[in-house]
């Protein structure tokens, strides 16, 4: 996603919704979803469904061993 230097630094690696959340007003998270979509063309809902997988995507990475460790426990504790 396309920002200006000083908004991206903020941003880091960070997925754009987990960002805006942090760093901005809600209009403005609105605001910005609302250009994405139509840049892509798209409604808003499928921009924002997007930018919600690509977060889901990178807590996922991010905590692959922590998320099979739990689901580990969880199986362990339902066969007892």
């Amino acid at each position: 996603m396309m920002a200006c230097t000083s908004c991206n630094s903020r941003k880091n690696n960070r997925p754009f919704i987990v960002y805006s959340m942090q760093e901005l007003p809600e209009e403005r998270t609105v605001q910005i979803i609302n250009r994405l979509a139509l840049r892509r063309a798209q409604s808003f809902k499928e921009t924002f469904d997007e930018l919600y997988e690509d977060m889901r995507r990178y807590f996922k990475e991010k905590y692959a061993a922590q998320i099979e460790q739990a689901e580990a426990q969880a199986e362990a504790v339902s066969a007892e």
